[in-house]
């Protein structure tokens, strides 16, 4: 028989003897499981069910859910222990070698565990480092912005000094002009007392030729 091919309704009418089947949380890990430790063979492998061959022997494997509407779902406690009622034996498998196995693959998954916890820290770091160079070129976008600013201010500076020379040059060209007004006022006033000096002596002349 084929168990990959096989229908349900064939593969159920086929069961005889003894039959075997536990109800789990998660099919494909205790398949996994029974696979790597004890050798066993899985098919028709789903969320739902799995056919686990061993030595020629036959078991099945459920998920809960899949019993939603079987009373002896009812039986099963929500919390740790379940099963605790019988007691299983794979005679075909030695108990040494299969603890060997279940410690390998529970070293396995300690490595993968810590594997991810690795990885996940390292996206965490390219994540800060990602938010490390947003930052850096935030902040020399804010020094070009300041580089420019001061190229302004310089520029400023340099237009207000050459106001205030030129402000300088403003200022002692109406203070020469000042004095050259003061000296023109002094030399009309100069050129005023000579005239009426002048005047006087005329009419000095004058008076002393009428005189005669």
């Amino acid at each position: 028989m084929d168990f990959e091919t096989v229908s349900p309704a064939d593969f159920g009418a086929s069961l005889r003897g003894l039959g075997l089947n536990l109800l789990v949380r998660d099919v494909r890990a205790e398949a996994a499981f029974l696979a790597h430790v004890f050798g066993m063979v899985p098919h028709r492998l789903s969320a739902d069910f799995a056919i686990m061959e061993y030595r020629g022997h036959l078991m099945q494997l459920h998920a809960d859910h899949t019993y939603g509407a079987h009373p002896i779902l009812g039986l099963l406690p929500e919390s740790p222990p379940r099963g605790a009622g019988a007691a299983l034996h794979l005679f075909d498998s030695d108990p040494d070698e299969a603890a060997v196995r279940k410690a390998r693959l529970e070293e396995a998954e300690r490595r993968f565990d810590a594997a991810r916890k690795h990885a996940d820290r390292a996206q965490a770091a390219a994540g800060d480092v990602k938010m490390a160079g947003l930052e850096v070129a935030r902040r020399r976008d804010r020094l070009d912005q300041v580089r420019a600013a001061l190229g302004e201010l310089s520029e400023a500076e340099k237009a207000r000094t050459a106001a205030e020379t030129n402000a300088v040059a403003a200022r002692q060209a109406q203070a020469q002009a000042a004095g050259a007004l003061a000296e023109a006022k002094a030399a009309l006033e100069a050129a005023k007392q000579s005239a009426a000096t002048a005047e006087e002596s005329l009419r000095r002349a004058q008076r002393r030729q009428q005189a005669r």
